[in-house]
C-alpha cells in the first residue's frame, strides 16, 4: 500500500527553521566596523592564523575573486600599510541579495566568479595580501547588489541575528 492511502494521526513535524549561517572563519574578533579610530572600515578583523580556512558563511554565488592592491597589482606578497586594496579577495551574492566579503587572502582563492558555493564552502585561506598588517581576515556584509560603502552594515549584529556570533 502506498503512502497516499494512509490516514495519518497526531500533530504533523514543525517546519524547519531557515538554515542558520556560520562564522567565516574559527578566529577571535580582533577589530570593529566604522570605529572612530577607522570610520572607512567597512568591515570587522578576525585574527584568523595565516592559511587557515576562510569560509562561505551561506550559500550563494562568487561575484568577485580578484587580486585588488594598488600601487603594485601584485597580491602573492605579504601586504603593508603602504598597500591600497583588499589584497586576493572573494564576494559571494546570497539568496537575500546581501553580499559578503572575504579580504586578505594568502593566494588565489579556491573558487571563481559564477561559480555557486555553499555554507561551509572553503573560499581561500586567510593571509595578509593586500593593505594588511598581519594575518587576518577582514569580514563585510552588505545589505544589496553590488557591494558599496553605502551599503556596507556592521557584520557583528548582522551575523548574530542569523546564528554565528563574530565575538
Amino acid at each position: 500500500m502506498s503512502d497516499a492511502y494512509v490516514a495519518r494521526t497526531g500533530t504533523p513535524p514543525a517546519s524547519c527553521p531557515p538554515p542558520t549561517w556560520i562564522r567565516p572563519a574559527n578566529a577571535p574578533f580582533w577589530g570593529g566596523f566604522r570605529t572612530p579610530q577607522r570610520p572607512t572600515h567597512d568591515g570587522v578583523d578576525l585574527g584568523a592564523p595565516r592559511n587557515s580556512p576562510v569560509f562561505a558563511v551561506a550559500a550563494g554565488t562568487v561575484v568577485t575573486a580578484e587580486c585588488n592592491v594598488s600601487p603594485t597589482h601584485v597580491c602573492d606578497v605579504d601586504g603593508s600599510a603602504a598597500v591600497a586594496g583588499c589584497g586576493w579577495y572573494v564576494e559571494i551574492r546570497h539568496l537575500d541579495n546581501s553580499v559578503t566579503r572575504y579580504c586578505h587572502l594568502a593566494r588565489r582563492p579556491l573558487v571563481n566568479v559564477g561559480q555557486p558555493v555553499a555554507r561551509g564552502q572553503a573560499l581561500g585561506y586567510a593571509g595578509m595580501s593586500g593593505n594588511a598588517s598581519a594575518p587576518h581576515l577582514h569580514f563585510e556584509v552588505h545589505t544589496g547588489y553590488p557591494a558599496t560603502p553605502q551599503n556596507a552594515v556592521d557584520p557583528l549584529p548582522f551575523m548574530a541575528a542569523r546564528g554565528a556570533a563574530l565575538r
